[in-house]
């Protein structure tokens, strides 16, 4: 808000419709000299600054602006994973073994026993044979880009190899292999990426949306997880700041606990549920239809496992 201005209404507008079309923000959240905020510190990137408070200032500023800025954003490294190779797996061998162990399961447990120890029993089952039987490798956090083929690793290590071998020779032969194999990873690298975005995100944007989002979330460039929050006009980047306008957030949602149980009027019905009938076909059927592709649960139970043994686990049913 612009309370006194030596220019005239028209500049001012402007300059405020020039921020609001840049969708820049104003930091110095805090007065200068006396009640007024001399300082403008804007910014269209709030997730770069890392620090903006006021210090002693000098002459009539009652306070300078110490600001802690980062002038290349932060981009997030991928985690590495890991990744089962069941095209390497001997699935007769895993079959049998937990065929074994569902078994040895079923003598140890009743129907008396508890619903948790039943589950983790069974949860460790399956992960044991899952690392026992199933090789497995743990995804590169270098080439984390969603268009990057089998052929770009190839080129850019066959690269990589030739600019070892050049440099320890330094023969002009040596060199001008490394440059031809620079000149080729980029061909295959600028033709992988094309190739993913004309077949993978245009043409099949209705039918396979995880494509498109796996891009976009490849193209991140910050390494924040909360964005600055902006509350009664005021951008917050401290954490406890945005943990405490958070907690504020979904607590209003609430209603406030009085003590009171409320009446629930409902219609009595005489009609009761039949009998549900649990067969081994039928749980057979139902993990055969999993996702092969989906991703694994907090349990790490993979589909892929579930449906690959399938009969074995449905006949104990």
């Amino acid at each position: 808000m612009i309370t006194k201005y030596q220019y005239n209404k028209t500049i001012n507008e402007m300059f405020l419709e020039t921020l609001d079309f840049l969708n820049a923000e104003q930091v110095v959240d805090f007065s200068t000299r006396g009640k007024n905020t001399l300082d403008l510190l804007l910014t269209y990137r709030v997730s770069l600054l890392n620090k903006c408070q006021g210090i002693p200032g000098l002459g009539d500023h009652q306070s300078a602006i110490l600001t802690d800025i980062e002038c290349h954003p932060k981009k997030h490294k991928p985690v590495s994973r890991k990744i089962y190779i069941w095209k390497r797996a001997n699935l007769n061998i895993l079959r049998q073994t937990i065929q074994q162990n569902v078994e040895k399961f079923l003598i140890n447990n009743d129907l008396i026993t508890p619903i948790n120890s039943l589950w983790n029993d069974f949860q460790s089952i399956v992960i044991n044979a899952q690392e026992v039987y199933v090789p497995s490798k743990l995804s590169s956090i270098r080439y984390s880009q969603p268009w990057f083929t089998v052929d770009c690793k190839k080129a850019v290590r066959k690269k990589k190899k030739l600019y070892n071998k050049a440099k320890e020779s330094n023969l002009n032969t040596d060199w001008e292999k490394y440059k031809e194999a620079v000149i080729h990873s980029r061909k295959a690298c600028r033709f992988a990426y094309n190739a993913f975005i004309s077949k993978s995100i245009i043409e099949n944007n209705n039918s396979n949306s995880k494509r498109l989002y796996s891009y976009i979330k490849s193209k991140q460039i910050d390494n924040v997880f909360v964005p600055p929050l902006q509350n009664n006009g005021s951008v917050y980047i401290d954490s406890k700041d945005k943990a405490r306008i958070l907690n504020l957030q979904f607590g209003n949602v609430f209603s406030e606990d009085k003590g009171d149980t409320p009446s629930i009027h409902t219609k009595y019905v005489e009609e009761t549920i039949s009998n549900i009938n649990i067969n081994s076909e039928g749980i057979a059927k139902l993990l055969e239809q999993l996702n092969p592709s989906k991703a694994s649960g907090p349990d790490d139970v993979s589909a892929r496992f579930l449906k690959e043994t399938s009969t074995v686990i449905s006949m104990h049913h």
